[in-house]
């Protein structure tokens, strides 16, 4: 039976077969022949029952099924004193008897029977189930009686677990840990701790008549469980619900209870120590690196130093308490496979080994105040990386008897170039002959490489941070930019104009119309050079201080004989100014006639223009005369106008 305590009482529940009577193929088998209750609990009790199928040819069924008193032999629901305390259910062969609230009047011998339609077909089995209700706290029934409920002990070191129990014909009887199932079997069913590989030579029972003892020797945590014992006689079964011994395992911890600085050292007082029982009744060994150093008391004093454990034992068991130690020096691990890129999360973990356990502070080179408190945790998490966040790191691992610092660990901080941007060197305006540099600047790890290109050139591009002009010329204007690249992207720059100033080149004239004019026409003189900025243009007549007019164009209305005269022009602007090389010659006649004159006009490369009147009604003569002075006149300055005069 399971002998259960709840809040309401006690609840029995029958779990096993003990008894089974038989007769031909007849037969009611009980599951408990015995159950010890408290008043006001409720009890259930079952049995299984079987019949032939036939007999004579004739179908055996059941007609009706009861329990019943065996002193009283009457129908347990029928009788008045039990009137709404039981409940009678049959599941096909498999009946119940469910009595609440159950009184010590209830105590009695309650048998099973069935009833079949053939001849005689009454059977009961035999003995029935004993009920025994008691109205004090442990029933007069037997039962197991541990003589501790809770023990505690040091690992390594032995304990023992008894109980008390009365029994009656003994048939079988072991210490098992509810729920615990070694090899193959279910963890409901009880096993005997004796075969059980944990236990296996550590254990030792020692039984008398009415105790049993369980020892286990060289304790370990893993022992830490409830042990209950059980045992079995030939009618029933012990295996109570109710709660077995206790037993918590501890292991000897060294305890630091005070710490103060000493030179390059640490004065420490320490204590070995056990939740379970006082430990100042015990001696004690104390070991540094693993030798004894001292036999005494829980208490010890000295001078700690980096790199040494310390550790206690009780001086009977011999089994250490983990040592106690500063940090090691903390190695640092990076939670990142392969190069760091911008924006990615990134752990770093500091890793070492202390006892107390260490506090954890992290720091970046050349920066004094840690980057987050000190912390148990380990980890330093940087949840969007940043070029920025770029350096060298490390950490430091501290307890109450020393600190220890890391190596730096190098986070490079990988990412794709930035936005370029181009400068021009010298800045301001750009003067032709000048040397410039155009330079390319991008932030990008690792370090971008540069192309630069040029507007509508098809030259191709020049691939250097620094497009370097020795000499820069007017061709040399346009629109500049320049890309930055890595194995992780690339980035254009803003274009850049470069605009590359000079002084006007030597002026070009054309005059307009060109040949034989009437007298009283009109002649247009244009002036043209090249520069940057734009020239301005003044027209000026040889020997006259003032000039004859401004802009690109000079124009002479109604021409008369004393225009005559070398002209040229002037182009300038703040970077210089150029004289035309192209003169204007008018020519005039001394041969004086009231009739129309003509004008012709010469001009040819860079050679003075010349602009001659003559007389058409005079003779031949004269007009050749007017020509070879002309001629005379200008020669210096044209060599090849003779033929055209």
């Amino acid at each position: 039976m399971i002998f259960n305590a709840t809040a309401g009482g006690f609840v029995i529940f029958i779990l096993c077969a003990a008894v089974v009577q038989s007769q031909n193929d007849w037969g009611v088998t009980y599951t408990s022949a015995s159950i010890c209750a408290l008043t006001g609990s409720t009890v259930k009790m079952s049995c299984r029952y079987r019949h032939p199928t036939r007999d004579n040819n004739q179908k055996i069924t059941v007609t009706e099924t009861f329990w019943f008193v065996h002193s009283e032999n009457e129908h347990v629901d029928r009788t008045f004193k039990y009137s709404g305390r039981v409940q009678h259910r049959c599941n096909k062969n498999v009946c119940t008897l469910t009595i609440s609230n159950v009184r010590e009047s209830d105590s009695a011998e309650y048998k099973f029977r069935f009833i079949t339609n053939s001849p005689g077909g009454r059977f009961t089995g035999s003995p029935g189930v004993f009920l025994t209700v008691s109205g004090v706290k442990n029933p007069p029934c037997t039962e197991v009686t541990y003589n501790q409920k809770r023990i505690c002990a040091v690992k390594g070191s032995s304990v023992s677990i008894s109980c008390s129990y009365s029994p009656q014909y003994v048939t079988s009887k072991f210490w098992y840990i509810p729920g615990r199932s070694y090899q193959w079997r279910s963890p409901s069913q009880a096993e005997d701790l004796k075969h059980d590989r944990q236990y296996l030579n550590r254990v030792w029972v020692f039984d008398t008549t009415e105790q049993s003892s369980l020892t286990i020797f060289n304790l370990t945590e893993s022992d830490s469980a409830e042990y209950r014992f059980k045992f079995q006689t030939s009618w029933f079964e012990w295996r109570s619900d109710a709660d077995g011994v206790t037993l918590t395992v501890t292991a000897l911890q060294v305890q630091v209870t005070k710490t103060s600085p000493y030179r390059n050292g640490t004065n420490i007082q320490l204590r070995c120590h056990s939740i379970c029982s006082p430990t100042d009744r015990h001696s004690f060994i104390w070991f540094r690196n693993g030798h004894i150093i001292r036999e005494g008391t829980s208490s010890f004093i000295d001078i700690y130093y980096l790199g040494g454990q310390i550790s206690c034992a009780v001086k009977q068991d011999k089994h250490r308490a983990p040592a106690v130690y500063a940090p090691d020096s903390p190695s640092v691990w990076v939670n990142s496979s392969g190069e760091i890129m911008m924006g990615r999360s990134v752990k770093l973990t500091c890793i070492s080994s202390a006892n107390p356990e260490a506090n954890y502070s992290w720091y970046t080179k050349n920066r004094p105040e840690a980057l987050q408190p000190p912390s148990k945790a380990p980890d330093f998490v940087i949840s969007s990386i940043q070029p920025s966040d770029s350096g060298e790191y490390y950490c430091t691992a501290e307890n109450e008897l020393g600190r220890t610092t890391s190596g730096n660990t190098h986070i490079d901080v990988k990412y794709a170039p930035k936005h370029p941007s181009v400068s021009v060197n010298p800045p301001g305006e750009i003067e032709e002959g000048q040397s410039v540099n155009l330079t390319c600047i991008s932030d990008a790890n690792p370090a971008a490489t540069y192309t630069w290109y040029k507007e509508n050139q098809t030259s191709p591009p020049a691939k250097k941070v620094i497009y370097h002009f020795t000499t820069i010329s007017r061709n040399d204007f346009g629109l500049y930019l320049c890309t930055s690249e890595n194995k992780y992207g690339q980035r254009n720059s803003s274009s850049v104009y470069i605009d590359v100033q000079y002084a006007p080149d030597v002026p070009s004239v054309s005059v307009s119309p060109s040949g034989e004019l009437v007298e009283g026409a009109s002649v247009n003189m244009t002036c043209s050079s090249d520069a940057n900025p734009a020239a301005n243009f003044t027209w000026y007549k040889e020997n006259e201080d003032s000039p004859k007019a401004s802009g690109q164009m000079f124009t002479i209305n109604d021409i008369r004989s004393e225009h005559g005269g070398i002209y040229y022009c002037r182009a300038q602007n703040r970077r210089g100014h150029k004289k035309s090389n192209l003169h204007l010659i008018i020519a005039s006649s001394s041969v004086k006639s009231a009739v129309a004159t003509s004008i012709t006009v010469f001009f040819s490369g860079r050679h003075p223009v010349y602009l001659h009147c003559c007389w058409r009604s005079v003779q031949k003569k004269e007009v050749l005369k007017t020509k070879l002075r002309v001629q005379k006149e200008t020669r210096q300055q044209c060599t090849e106008c003779g033929s055209r005069i």
